[in-house]
């Protein structure tokens, strides 16, 4: 019985490090994912695009974001 439920505690206790684990890891990469994006509207801010849809495009999808400001005019 005892060693049953010191099975039982390990498994949560496993269980919840593996869900903090999984909760790190997605808030790196959306950290990760939001300075990309903050990248790509400052180079935006040199554009016609500009910044905020720099940055509105990258939040979608980083390529389609670089593209866009790829392909926009410089600003004179």
């Amino acid at each position: 019985m005892l060693l049953h439920q010191s099975f039982v505690v390990l498994h949560l206790y496993l269980v919840k490090s593996f869900k903090t684990q999984i909760i790190m890891e997605q808030g790196i990469l959306l950290i990760i994912a939001l300075s990309l994006a903050y990248a790509v509207g400052c180079w935006g801010r040199t554009r016609t695009i500009g910044f905020g849809l720099a940055f509105f495009l990258s939040l979608i999808n980083l390529f389609i974001g670089i593209i866009a400001v790829a392909c926009s005019k410089k600003i004179q």
